[in-house]
C-alpha cells in the first residue's frame, strides 16, 4: 500500500502542496485526487469544446468552395453518425 501511494504522490503534483501542512500522507493522497479529478471534471468541457472546434473548422476547410461558413455549422449540427 505505501508503494501505491507514493506512486500517486509522483503523479500528482498536488500532493507535495498539501504534504507542507500538519495532514497525515493518506490524507494528503486523497486530497490530491480528490483536486486532480475535480479539475478534470471542471476542464473537461472546454476540452470537449476545442475538439468541436477544430472538427468545424477542418470541415469547413474541406467544404469552403462549396458551401460558407453558417451553412456548414448548421448542417453538421443536423448530422447523426451511424
Amino acid at each position: 500500500m505505501e508503494r501505491f501511494v507514493e506512486l500517486i504522490l509522483r503523479l500528482i503534483t498536488f500532493a507535495a502542496a498539501f504534504g507542507y501542512s500538519s495532514i497525515s500522507q493518506d490524507t494528503c493522497t486523497s486530497l490530491a485526487v480528490i483536486v486532480f479529478v475535480s479539475l478534470l471534471n471542471l476542464l473537461s468541457p472546454w476540452f470537449k469544446r476545442m475538439h468541436q472546434n477544430y472538427q468545424s473548422a477542418k470541415i469547413t476547410k474541406d467544404l469552403a468552395p462549396y458551401f460558407d461558413k453558417q451553412k456548414v455549422r448548421q448542417s453538421i449540427g443536423l448530422y447523426i453518425p451511424s
